[in-house]
């Protein structure tokens, strides 16, 4: 008896250590990996406290697990606090699946891991998806012997969390074949009348398990196998081999999960680091991590012409054309926000709310957008617009994390001192009234007029002579380059692209050049020697920081 109750003693201190562990690695996980994508989540989605907005949600198939999911996203404005609902609902999901399986250790291991792999599949925008499956395993310790209140619970599930959780639900806990019939009408009724205005995917898969409802995703489907598996298949789950292959399907499918998502998340920190100004952040991340797409590269071009840079150090980064500086209108809410950033700093205020409404219009879930609420709002405050600025700022005083700002700003334009914030006058400085014909293709001739309007037209001039180097087009640059702007110093590419220019067309030769810039000329002239012996000669990658390398391989 003694051996038997210090056996099981032993058993739940091992259990509870292993809890422990498993919640701070858990923590650690989400809050590393995934610290952009949290407030990105928090940013792509707005929770207002009013009664519309709640009917409204309420009104959809799993509205109320949506109303509690967003409820717990909206607070994601710091990743710390975020990381701690996805991780805390993961930690039980592993718990309850260990207890289902068996109280011994070794089982409590394989539903750790498979709790890593959930951590990794859900994420933040699966959170009302990871609360529904927590509901629906939660519900399975109840173990109701009646069909008829195993019907009603299956139905009840399916309005409070989703049809996709109630059939999760209804196919774990039957045992035979015959009493899945009654529910899976229930099931079906639902779908065709109560949920009848939304489309099928939209009704099978629940409101919100992710927020593309166009995209068939697998993360929901694996957690259900995995919860209809121990409803159903707890008994086979008794012999050890069970275990272990779960332990290797996780690690397989941890691994891949992580490995793919981490340059996702990367490039949503450039982002998040670009709505909070802190350029030098933005550069030396890019320091840290090679550019390895065109957004990326556009918030350190914007960061690096922020900060006076961008004439030094363009090309100090991967560069993949002209869209690095000027990006085009997709209907992705990601890309429209990132070129939104872009057109606002730049003073093309105009461009910068076509933009954020159409990034905005652009979520698949038909949702609004906090952060472009806020976008909106201050594109309205400095071109001056204050009435509709009013309408934008009257919807954020019903959030929780942006009342304070909206209260401000209200103050601000009710007692006529918006131009008393910094940012908000910069960008009335630098701006054109006249960019609602905006197009990518003249986009040269915008700048232009940027530079000749503008009374800050320091990064707009920067940004002018840098397209034309990423557009290798040296008549534009030869047009456009002033020396005498730059009183101090003139910026090395600049430098380089003038001087290229006129070894082309005879009007300066090296020799000449060698008296001026002794190291530049040098390393034009060595280039230009390897170049003509071997184009492919691999040392040419050496000067791969120069203007002169870029026109020749891009």
């Amino acid at each position: 008896m003694n051996s038997s109750l210090k056996h099981r003693n032993h058993l739940l201190s091992t259990t509870t250590t292993t809890l422990l562990a498993a919640s701070i690695v858990a923590y650690l996980f989400f809050a590393l990996f995934y610290w952009g994508h949290l407030n990105y989540s928090e940013q792509m989605q707005m929770f207002m406290y009013n009664e519309t907005y709640i009917k409204h949600l309420l009104q959809q198939p799993g509205g109320l697990i949506s109303i509690v999911a967003r409820w717990f996203t909206q607070w994601y404005i710091n990743p710390w606090i975020g990381a701690i609902f996805p991780s805390t609902i993961s930690v039980l999901f592993g718990f309850l699946i260990s207890k289902k399986i068996s109280n011994r250790n070794t089982y409590f291991i394989s539903a750790f891991l498979l709790m890593v792999m959930m951590h990794f599949t859900l994420k933040d925008h699966m959170m009302a998806g990871a609360m529904a499956m927590l509901l629906t395993t939660c519900c399975l310790f109840a173990d109701i012997k009646s069909p008829v209140w195993r019907i009603a619970s299956s139905t009840a599930i399916s309005v409070i969390a989703g049809p996709l959780a109630g059939l999760t639900y209804t196919l774990s806990s039957f045992h035979r074949i015959y009493e899945l019939l009654p529910p899976l009408l229930v099931f079906t009724l639902f779908q065709t009348t109560v949920s009848s205005q939304y489309s099928f995917i939209v009704n099978f898969l629940g409101c919100e398990y992710y927020r593309d409802s166009l995209e068939l995703r697998y993360e929901p489907y694996i957690t259900g196998l995995f919860i209809i598996f121990i409803g159903q298949f707890r008994r086979v789950a008794a012999k050890g081999y069970v275990a272990y292959v779960l332990c290797a399907l996780s690690v397989i499918a941890f691994s891949i999960s992580a490995f793919t998502s981490r340059a996702e998340e990367v490039v949503l920190q450039y982002d998040k680091l670009a709505r909070q100004q802190r350029w030098n952040d933005i550069i030396h991340l890019a320091d840290k991590h090679p550019l390895s797409s065109k957004t990326a590269a556009l918030y350190t071009n914007l960061s690096l012409a922020q900060t006076g840079r961008i004439g030094d150090k363009l090309f100090h980064y991967e560069q993949f054309g002209e869209e690095c500086l000027i990006p085009r209108f997709m209907i992705d809410p990601f890309t429209a926000m990132a070129g939104a950033e872009v057109f606002y700093w730049l003073g093309l205020v105009n461009t910068a709310e076509r933009f954020t409404f159409e990034a905005q219009e652009a979520i698949p879930n038909g949702d609004k957008s906090v952060r472009a609420i806020k976008k909106l709002a201050q594109c309205n405050i400095i071109k001056g617009d204050y009435k509709v600025a009013m309408r934008y700022l009257s919807m954020l005083k019903q959030t929780a994390c942006y009342r304070r700002w909206a209260t401000q700003a209200e103050e601000y334009i009710k007692n006529d001192r918006s131009d008393d914030v910094a940012e908000w006058s910069t960008i009335r400085k630098r701006m054109i009234n006249d960019d609602n014909y905006f197009s990518e293709r003249d986009f040269d001739k915008t700048l232009a007029q940027l530079v000749v309007t503008s009374s800050d037209f320091g990064i707009s001039y920067n940004y002018l002579l840098s397209l034309s180097l990423l557009k290798k087009d040296l008549q534009m640059f030869k047009e456009y380059y002033r020396p005498q702007v730059f009183k101090d110093k003139t910026p090395l590419y600049y430098k380089e692209a003038y001087i290229y220019n006129m070894l082309n067309d005879g009007s300066l030769h090296l020799k000449e050049l060698q008296k001026s810039d002794h190291t530049l000329a040098n390393r034009i002239q060595s280039f230009i020697q390897m170049y003509q012996a071997n184009p492919d000669d691999s040392r040419l990658s050496q000067f791969k920081d120069m203007f002169i390398w870029y026109v020749a391989y891009k």
